[in-house]
């Protein structure tokens, strides 16, 4: 497997983060979650870049919540601010990892 250089470097950059925003909030805009993040952005932002640059961000802020969906189910949801660190990683690392998937293999791909 060939090794990818550089992707630190393009993880952290503010526009990532931005565009890691736009895309965690879509379909979602009218949630508390993200009307309370967008009303500060620019702050928001670059706290988050700066608690990830620093590495200072930990994961598992996690709420929990039961369904029914023919058998009972825990599902484990991250935090908004979470989503938007787990979109700004696969911004910069899905058009490198999607390659080496089989090809029959659908699941959270791009059609």
């Amino acid at each position: 497997m060939k090794r990818i250089g550089e992707l630190w470097q393009q993880l952290l950059t503010r526009d990532n983060f931005r565009l890691a925003f736009y895309r965690t909030s879509l379909g979602k805009r009218g949630t508390q979650d993200v009307r309370t993040f967008a009303r500060s952005l620019d702050k928001q932002l670059s706290e988050l870049f700066e608690e990830v640059r620093d590495d200072r961000f930990s994961f598992g802020r996690f709420s929990q919540f039961v369904v029914y969906d023919l058998k009972l189910r825990v599902i484990s949801a991250p935090s908004f601010r979470e989503r938007i660190v787990h979109h700004a990683i696969m911004n910069v690392c899905e058009p490198h990892l999607d390659r080496w998937l089989i090809s029959d293999s659908f699941a959270c791909r791009k059609v």
